[in-house]
């Protein structure tokens, strides 16, 4: 019969951004809250996308009284300076929205910055177990394969928000509005307040465990043919 172990996470520690080591983001992130956009290596962005996006921010930005600011990584940004224009046009819009190709700190380190309101991204496993590390509200835009199972199962935990369900993979606007004011809102007993909870506590489990070390001395244990000492999980249900 196998035989498992339960590892939890398999995740590096990460301490928080340096604003020494990364003085443009530390300091845009300590400005006012901030919502994180990344959709992983993979994602081509169309000029549809960051039509929806950036509408999407700009009409969650005129529904919430307490405004937010954007740090958004998005590959070949250039092609899309004048889409992001038409929402972000005056001086303090602009201010507001740091868009970079690549984001140089890890991501685990930008999230913990206590100004981080929410994560949004392509619902990837990295993207699930940072901001679960991080301890960070969740918004999922679910594109292929596994994305759809792992943006459910963040919506389930209470942890997030599946943003485009139905209508993948296309971003679609109103829902996209909806979710980034739903995680916005962290008036006591709100949505938002609640995933904002959700998410912390989960955070602290996952700082507190040590995937790396169980999976490490497993192995060595199973290595060295000392079985009895490796902490197996007993099924609920045999095989018979």
């Amino acid at each position: 019969m196998a035989k498992t172990v339960f590892c939890g996470l398999i995740v590096e520690h990460i301490p928080a951004i340096s604003p020494i080591e990364f003085p443009e983001t530390s300091g845009f992130l300590d400005r006012k809250r901030t919502i994180v956009i990344n959709f992983g290596t993979f994602f081509t962005y169309t000029d549809q996308d960051v039509e929806a996006v950036s509408s999407a921010i700009s009409a969650a930005r005129q529904k919430i009284l307490e405004t937010f600011q954007v740090l958004w990584k998005l590959p070949e940004a250039a092609k899309f300076t004048s889409i992001i224009g038409r929402y972000f046009d005056s001086k303090s819009d602009r201010a507001d929205i740091l868009v970079r190709e690549w984001i140089d700190p890890p991501a685990p380190a930008v999230l913990q910055h206590p100004n981080v309101a929410c994560f949004m991204s392509h619902a990837s496993a990295n993207s699930v177990i940072e901001a679960a590390y991080a301890g960070v509200p969740q918004i999922r835009l679910a594109f292929w394969l596994d994305l759809f199972t792992l943006a459910a199962r963040s919506e389930w935990a209470g942890i997030g928000i599946y943003a485009n369900k139905g209508k993948e993979p296309e971003i679609d606007t109103e829902m996209l509005t909806d979710a980034i004011v739903r995680v916005s809102n962290n008036r006591p007993g709100t949505e938002g307040a609640l995933l904002k909870l959700k998410a912390e506590e989960l955070g602290r489990k996952v700082r507190a465990s040590d995937g790396v070390g169980t999976v490490s001395s497993t192995i060595l244990k199973a290595a060295m043919g000392k079985d009895d000492e490796i902490l197996f999980h007993t099924p609920c249900l045999t095989s018979e």
